[in-house]
């Protein structure tokens, strides 16, 4: 029992020591330990584990569709002309191909949707795709207007140039090749699209009261 004692108390001054003068006691800053069960071996306590710092998110940035706030189109489909409006600046007119019997334009207020420099086209009977070149009807340029969810219509060039200035098309408005290619440098993606018939055919529209 006492070679226990006195094994302890030497093991205690190892880890601990301890001046034997009592009275310096109190200047020593203990130190913990956390002792193995097993083999009595000082083990320095853990530090604290800091509380996680929460994530971060990364909000997407939306971006706006581009306007273009000086220009907007309008078609007159009974006189085969489409306008693009200028502010500040007198409005461009260009002769156009517009729906037929059964595929008329649609009348409304719409807005320029996508454009594309030398698209490919669906075929909307048989949905086989044929990539830009001389066998595309859609020309060099496409400003697309309006969708059903499954066909578009826009404006696109034209090799026909005989339905420019008629109800020719399955919908969309057709252009001559010069003038499409003018007019996309004048809008983008965002642009007022007014289809509209004219109760005085031949007067501008813009100067309709």
């Amino acid at each position: 029992m006492i070679r226990a004692i006195q094994f302890l108390l030497s093991f205690t001054y190892l880890v601990s020591p301890a001046p034997l003068d009592l009275s310096l006691q109190a200047a020593i800053i203990p130190i913990k330990f956390r002792y193995s069960p097993l083999e009595l071996i000082p083990v320095a306590m853990p530090a604290p584990i800091p509380a996680p710092i929460p994530d971060t998110y990364l909000v997407p940035t939306v971006t706006p569709l581009p306007k273009h706030p000086t220009s907007y189109i309008t078609i007159v489909l009974n006189e085969h002309q489409v306008y693009v409006d200028r502010v500040g600046k007198p409005p461009l007119r260009f002769p156009i191909a517009t729906g037929k019997a059964h595929w008329k334009t649609p009348i409304g207020r719409w807005k320029v949707r996508n454009m594309y420099k030398n698209p490919d086209w669906t075929n909307f009977v048989t949905r086989k795709i044929v990539p830009a070149g001389l066998k595309n009807p859609l020309g060099s340029r496409w400003i697309g207007f309006w969708t059903d969810g499954k066909d578009e219509i826009g404006f696109h060039a034209t090799r026909d140039l005989n339905s420019v200035g008629k109800s020719a098309s399955h919908g969309c408005v057709r252009m001559r090749e010069a003038d499409i290619k003018q007019m996309y440098d004048l809008v983008s993606v965002g642009t007022v699209v007014d289809v509209i018939t004219n109760d005085v055919p031949g007067i501008p529209h813009y100067l309709v009261k």
